[in-house]
C-alpha cells in the first residue's frame, strides 16, 4: 500500500513536470530571408503560451538573451520592441546587413519561468543586382519641368475680370460719396520756395528796428552773424549755419560775395571771443548791415 502510494505521488510529479515544460514555447519568423544591402528584414520572438492565466505582465516575466545578435559584427539592429500581435506577444528585431554573401542569425536564449528555451540559428542572403566589377555612373534621368498651374491661372484671371467690372459699375456711386477719392481739383499746390534775396530784405528790416531798440545788446551780432550764414544756406543749397568762419572761407572762395563778408565775420569771432570787449555794438551792427546790403543786395 505504501509502495503504491509513493509511485503515484510520483507519476504526479512527472506528469506536473511535463506540463510545465511544454506550457510555453518560442517561434521565430523571419520576413525575409534575402535582402539587398542596407534594407531591413524583420525578425519576429513570438512567445506561446498555453496557459489560460494572463500575460499582461509577460515582458517583465521574460527574460531574454540576445547580446549574440545585439553585437553580431556583420549583422546591425536598427530597432527591438515589444508588440502584440493578434493577440500574441512578441518581441521584434529590425535587422540590416551591408556585407554579401550568406550571414547566420545567431539564436536568442529565453529564460521563462522555470523554462530555459532557445531559437535555431537562421540564414539571411544578402545580395546585389550589380556586378561587384560594375562601376559604370548611370545615365541621370531628364530634368522635369514644372507644371504650369493653368487651372489656378484662370481662377485668378476670372477674379480679375470679375473685381474690375464691379468697380467699374459702382465707379460713379463711390465718386459722389463724400471723402471716399480725393479731388484732383482740390489739391493745395506745392509752397512755391521764398526767394532768398526777398527773405534776406525782410530779415534786415526787421533787425534795423530791433537795433534800433536794444542798442547795447551783444546778442546782436551774434543775430547778425546767423542771418548772413542762413541766407548762405538757402543760396547755396547746403549747411553753411554749421561751418565756422573758416570753413566758410574755403569752402566758398569761389563765391565774391562770401569773399567780401568773411572779414565781418572774422571781426564776429574776435569780439565773441575776447575778453575785452572795446567796440561799439550799435555801430559796428550799423556798419554790417551797410555792407551787406551794398554786397548782397546791390540791384535786387
Amino acid at each position: 500500500m505504501i509502495i503504491s502510494k509513493e509511485w503515484f505521488i510520483f507519476l504526479g510529479s512527472v506528469l506536473l513536470s511535463a506540463s510545465s515544460l511544454f506550457a510555453e514555447r518560442i517561434e521565430t519568423h523571419l520576413s525575409t530571408s534575402q535582402i539587398q544591402p542596407g534594407s531591413r528584414a524583420v525578425l519576429d520572438l513570438k512567445l506561446i503560451s498555453e496557459a489560460k492565466e494572463s500575460d499582461q505582465n509577460l515582458e517583465s516575466e521574460v527574460y531574454v538573451m540576445d547580446d549574440l545578435l545585439l553585437e553580431h559584427k556583420q549583422l546591425k539592429v536598427l530597432d527591438k520592441k515589444f508588440i502584440r500581435e493578434d493577440n500574441v506577444p512578441m518581441f521584434r528585431y529590425e535587422i540590416t546587413a551591408y556585407d554579401l554573401g550568406e550571414i547566420r542569425i545567431p539564436p536568442i536564449q529565453v529564460k521563462w519561468g522555470a523554462n530555459q528555451l532557445s531559437t535555431e540559428s537562421t540564414p539571411l542572403q544578402v545580395v546585389t543586382t550589380l556586378a561587384p566589377e560594375d562601376q559604370t555612373i548611370r545615365e541621370a534621368f531628364d530634368e522635369v519641368s514644372r507644371p504650369i498651374p493653368y487651372l489656378r491661372i484662370a481662377r485668378l484671371f476670372l477674379i480679375a475680370v470679375i473685381t474690375y467690372f464691379i468697380c467699374w459699375i459702382l465707379w460713379p456711386w463711390m465718386q459722389k460719396i463724400p471723402g471716399l477719392i480725393p479731388n484732383p481739383k482740390r489739391l493745395l499746390p506745392a509752397v512755391k520756395e521764398e526767394d532768398p534775396f526777398l527773405w534776406l530784405k525782410r530779415e534786415l528790416t526787421r533787425f534795423k528796428a530791433k537795433v534800433l531798440k536794444e542798442t547795447d545788446n551783444p546778442k546782436l551780432i551774434d543775430e547778425w552773424y546767423q542771418i548772413i550764414k542762413t541766407f548762405f544756406t538757402k543760396t547755396e543749397k547746403t549747411t553753411v549755419n554749421s561751418w565756422t568762419t573758416q570753413e566758410f572761407k574755403t569752402r566758398l572762395k569761389a563765391n565774391s560775395q562770401a569773399i567780401q563778408i568773411t572779414p565781418h565775420f572774422e571781426t564776429c569771432d574776435t569780439y565773441k571771443f575776447s575778453e575785452q570787449k572795446n567796440i561799439s555794438i550799435v555801430d559796428t551792427v550799423d556798419h554790417w548791415i551797410q555792407e551787406t546790403e551794398k554786397t548782397l543786395l546791390c540791384g535786387k
